[in-house]
Formats: C-alpha cells, structure tokens, sequence
C-alpha cells in the first residue's frame, strides 16, 4: 500500500507498507512520531485503504488539535 509520500521506500524495498502489518513507532517525546504516523494514515485512507491509529497518550483534545494543525487527518480511526 503506497501512500505516495518519502516514507514509502523506508517502509519496504517494494515501496509501501505491506498489507495487515502492524508498526510501533518509537522516540523521545516532541520527535514527531504521532505526526509522521497520523499524516501516513490519512494518505492512505484517502486512496481507499483501511487504518487506525492507536495511542497511549494522545486524547480527544490533542487529537482535536492535530486535526487542526494538519489538514486531512480527520477521516483517521483513533483510539
């Protein structure tokens, strides 16, 4: 699944995630994991794929806040 973003070819040698995988994004607070995942998401789901992105931080506010910060998120499942 290619979202047509840079992100494609560290993801796979085949360019894309691969589908039903899962993925941990790890790093020090403010490293912009929940950025690069949230944006990733949402350009798949926009070319029909399916996605969820889950939290152990991130609540309805700061989710409410990223939707405003980044354009085109919102159609991301969140939980």
């Amino acid at each position: 699944m290619k979202s047509d973003s840079e992100i494609d070819v560290i993801l796979s040698t085949m360019g894309g995630l691969m589908p039903a995988t899962n993925i941990i994004i790890v790093g020090g607070p403010g490293s912009g994991k929940s950025t690069l995942t949230l944006d990733f998401s949402s350009k798949l789901i926009r070319k029909g794929q399916k996605g969820l992105f889950v939290s152990g931080e991130m609540d309805r506010i700061g989710y409410y806040k990223y939707c405003k910060r980044l354009k085109g998120i919102e159609n991301v499942s969140v939980v």
